[in-house]
């Protein structure tokens, strides 16, 4: 079996926009077979269970047009991405029963990181819903649910400023600032890990 060192290097690969590259990764963690998952989940850290389904379904579809079959392996994997789907659908879902609205988790001037991508910041502006266009949406890589708390993050280290869906963000706990040019223009100060959010209006937000 593969070295599990080669694990991380495959899954920032494996959004490589090039069809060669990604076909490779494909190829190599299909040699993993019903051992993926596990192996998976034993990084440090592990990917969330977004990318989790992702990767194991890519994999399933892969291993299904080698073979032209869904042997043990192959079926070991599909289970595996339908357990990790369901548990990211979980995720998504925001903890609500049917029905009911995920209430946002992040305050506005709190500091979070996004679970697949790593980059931390501060949350400038939410909405209750992902009000982004249609279009937007569905190039959005992992498509998270559109009906949740989304978040404008002022990115720590760059002008960016990403719109990330609640269950792709966690807390993040560092005592570290956030640089970003418009840090000065939203915010008056801080306070312990909380930035203060002033009365400037985020561009273009509703509810």
């Amino acid at each position: 079996m593969d070295s599990a060192a080669q694990l991380p290097s495959l899954l920032r690969l494996y959004d490589d926009p090039s069809p060669t590259v990604r076909a490779a990764v494909l190829a190599e963690l299909t040699r993993w077979g019903d051992g993926l998952q596990a192996a998976l989940r034993a990084l440090d850290p592990a990917p969330d269970e977004q990318t989790l389904a992702a990767v194991l379904a890519a994999v399933a579809r892969q291993h299904a047009l080698v073979t032209g079959t869904q042997g043990e392996a192959t079926q070991g994997v599909h289970a595996g991405a339908q357990a990790a789907e369901q548990s990211a659908r979980a995720l998504d879902q925001g903890a609500r029963t049917p029905g009911q609205r995920a209430r946002p988790h992040f305050a506005l001037g709190q500091l979070v990181q996004h679970r697949r991508y790593g980059y931390r910041g501060v949350v400038v502006a939410r909405d209750l819903r992902c009000l982004a266009p249609d279009a937007w949406y569905q190039a959005n890589r992992s498509q998270p649910e559109r009906a949740q708390p989304w978040y404008h993050v002022l990115v720590h280290g760059s002008a960016s400023v990403t719109y990330a869906a609640q269950s792709s963000l966690t807390q993040d706990d560092s005592d570290d600032d956030v640089e970003h040019p418009w840090v000065e223009v939203f915010f008056d100060g801080r306070t312990g890990r909380r930035y203060l959010r002033n009365k400037q209006p985020w561009p273009h937000t509703k509810g």
